[in-house]
């Protein structure tokens, strides 16, 4: 009987210690009920819409078996945006299967690259098109539709909700270049618990008929409020 009542009383004890675990862990993340996505975008683009500037890294995420174009192809962009929505940044591309990095300033709807000395060059003649980073992520938590929420996750050493949703060419198309395929894009954000801004999207699915299908495009944010001064070059 003795061995039979420590038996029972272990048991409760490991049962009482799994059930305090699963609660610790709800608590921390997993799937809290209470999150309204709506809600929780309206106030993410209300602050972002405040914000005087950020550091961003934007990359294509592209199947390592896929073979570099015989043309050029944007790989990764890197650098900061003011509340202007001027950017400085470095254009990492593949140029005919070469790596290539290329300094890029944005002020207004005039674009600078640095190949040798600097140019002016118009967005259509550009590697990375009509840029806009700031307006485009905003668009992005205006527009997006179908969203639900799917837990709490770590990003930048951030606690944040993910979000999933869907969203139309028409608004991928200020970050990704021109988007001619028709069909809506899948899209996960990653919003602050605590200060409810972007830390990430990223859109998947091809811009154009002859894209993977299995390219993704990540955007992550950090250094929030940094107002760089961005001037063209001279």
């Amino acid at each position: 009987m003795n061995g039979l009542r420590h038996r029972v009383g272990w048991s409760a004890a490991i049962l009482g210690l799994l059930i305090l675990t699963a609660t610790i862990i709800a608590s921390c993340g997993g799937t809290q009920a209470n999150v309204d996505p709506k809600a929780l975008l309206a106030e993410c683009s209300a602050n972002m819409k405040k914000m005087q500037g950020f550091h961003f890294v934007y990359e294509a995420h592209r199947p390592a078996s896929e073979k570099p174009p015989s043309g050029i192809q944007v790989d990764r962009v890197i650098g900061d945006v003011n509340a202007q929505g001027s950017i400085k940044a470095d254009v990492y591309v593949t140029y005919s299967g070469s790596p290539l990095t290329i300094p890029f300033i944005q002020i207004g709807s005039v674009q600078y690259i640095k190949v040798g000395l600097w140019q002016t060059v118009k967005a259509s003649d550009s590697p990375v098109g009509a840029l806009d980073v700031s307006a485009g992520t905003v668009r992005i938590l205006d527009k997006i539709t179908g969203v639900t929420y799917v837990g709490q996750e770590k990003r930048a050493g951030a606690q944040t909700y993910h979000l999933k949703g869907t969203v139309a060419g028409a608004e991928v198309a200020a970050l990704a270049g021109v988007v001619t395929t028709t069909q809506p894009f899948p899209t996960d954000l990653w919003i602050g618990v605590k200060d409810q801004l972007i830390y990430e999207v990223d859109i998947t699915g091809p811009t154009s008929p002859d894209e993977n299908p299995k390219i993704r495009r990540s955007i992550i944010l950090s250094n929030f409020n940094h107002a760089p001064a961005i001037n063209a070059p001279k």
